[in-house]
């Protein structure tokens, strides 16, 4: 009788963890694809009513705003940064690390 309550208990967890984790991934995924489809819908569409499906796949909403926003300076900065930090990282942390590894601490 006792090993029944506990399957019982352990179901019910498992259920729990379950619908959490469903929510989780609606709440994530939802405005995600929502985003998604009103990216590739026509400005008409978008404004007439943003709720609805797109009628068609309107790819040029990407050329155009990377076009108008200057996109490739933007991503061209973004890699100079990052790379200008991984070498100053590297510089910085290999030798920290070596003499770390190297470095006899005393024994309290």
């Amino acid at each position: 009788m006792k090993k029944r309550k506990e399957m019982s208990v352990n179901t019910l967890y498992k259920l729990f963890i379950y619908v959490a984790l469903l929510t989780l991934a609606i709440s994530i995924i939802v405005p995600v694809a929502w985003v998604f489809l009103a990216s590739v819908k026509e400005n008409s569409e978008f404004y007439g009513n943003p709720w609805t499906m797109p009628k068609g796949l309107y790819f040029q909403n990407f050329v155009d705003a990377f076009e108008k926003a200057k996109m490739g300076e933007y991503f061209l900065n973004s890699i100079l940064v990052t790379a200008l930090a991984l070498v100053i990282l590297l510089v910085v942390a290999l030798p920290a690390a070596y003499t770390l590894a190297r470095y006899r601490f005393r024994e309290s």
